[in-house]
């Protein structure tokens, strides 16, 4: 009953939050956004390792192979949530941002003998971000100004069902089986203290739905007496999302009211990178646990559509054109510093079912 009634919990959740975003980073400009944390209250309670972690009671998604030692009469429900509040401090000019987001709902039961299973919603991307800079034209039109504006939201989230199985003592394999969805829009405006020059506009949007797969294995073995050593290795696949890249350009003159607007699409142009992760769990008489780990993904390897990024403006007073250079990463040769405090609330239910000679 208690399995059957989470389950259409999760799924609200994930309808809940299809819109939501968990930044207020301008590094979530590019390709799907910046990369969520993904793990639970427990593995950032460890600097976020986990690959090597198998613990009863937790539900450690890194690594699939760990659900094989779920114990046998509990059913794990786990949930969080994380506030933020960010300060961005460039050139003198200072923003401060706060943001709630949802971070993760999972869950767990022992499926059979040596056999886990645990499903639940993560979020894998979060765009969210809004600044803006004003310049100077040129020397020769000291008195006309751009203002460059930069906003964005979305992300990517995705909902999974795994299973781990220990075929023998010290070794366990596992999989996960993701839905992947999500989409995000990007919008560049340039304007003018001119009316007479045209108003840019450049709309950056995709979406895709499709699957994720990651793979895990864990090997454990006593090394002396109270001493045990995991060693974890997963290994997620890349391909194509199958979703298409599209770029609206919009151009307009309040002066004349003429505008126009010109559509770029690329299909099939998003892609997630081959992952792969190794990590150590020492472990002492279930007293001390040291972990550490190594996560590899290889986004470098996948290419993502690139749009010219300098735009003409025509002034239709003195049909002259100017060209207005925007650049592609104004953080990158910047002098800037953010200061970022996060809470995360965590919600962790275990249902036990007690034998009936236990009572």
């Amino acid at each position: 009953m208690k399995r059957t009634f989470l389950l259409p919990v999760l799924l609200g959740i994930a309808i809940l939050t299809h819109a939501q975003s968990g930044t207020n980073s301008p590094y979530s400009q590019y390709g799907l956004g910046i990369l969520s944390d993904q793990s639970s209250g427990f593995n950032r309670g460890m600097n976020g390792v986990g690959l090597g972690f198998h613990e009863h009671n937790q539900v450690n998604y890194l690594n699939p192979a760990s659900y094989s030692a779920i114990d046998s009469l509990s059913f794990i429900f786990d949930a969080g949530i994380s506030g933020q509040i960010t300060n961005f401090n460039e050139r003198g000019s200072k923003v401060n941002a706060q943001n709630a987001n949802f971070e993760y709902a999972v869950a767990a039961f022992r499926a059979a003998k040596h056999v886990g299973v645990s499903f639940g919603i993560i979020p894998f991307t979060n765009v969210g971000y809004n600044y803006s800079y004003t310049s100077s034209v040129g020397e020769n039109m000291p008195d006309i100004y751009a203002t460059n504006s930069f906003t964005g939201e979305g992300g990517f989230h995705q909902i999974y069902v795994g299973a781990g199985w220990e075929p023998f003592k010290g070794f366990a394999f596992g999989a996960n089986v993701s839905y992947l969805w999500g989409d995000y829009t990007r919008t560049l405006t340039n304007a003018y203290n001119d009316v007479s020059i045209n108003t840019l506009s450049r709309v950056y949007s995709g979406e895709a739905r499709s699957y994720k797969l990651d793979f895990g294995v864990q090997y454990t073995h006593k090394i002396l007496k109270n001493n045990w050593l995991t060693l974890g290795v997963t290994y997620s696949p890349g391909h194509s999302l199958g979703g298409d890249a599209v770029m609206d350009m919009y151009s307009s003159n309040s002066q004349t009211g003429v505008s126009d607007t010109t559509t770029f699409t690329i299909a099939k142009a998003l892609e997630i990178p081959t992952m792969i992760g190794a990590g150590l769990m020492w472990n002492y008489n279930n007293q001390l646990k040291v972990g550490l780990d190594y996560t590899l993904q290889q986004w470098g390897s996948i290419d993502y559509p690139l749009f010219r990024e300098n735009v003409s403006v025509s002034r239709d007073s003195s049909n002259s054109r100017y060209l207005v250079s925007i650049p592609n990463n104004r953080f990158q040769k910047r002098s800037s510093t953010a200061l970022c405090i996060e809470v995360l609330l965590i919600f962790n239910f275990s249902t036990t079912d007690i034998p009936e000679q236990y009572y």
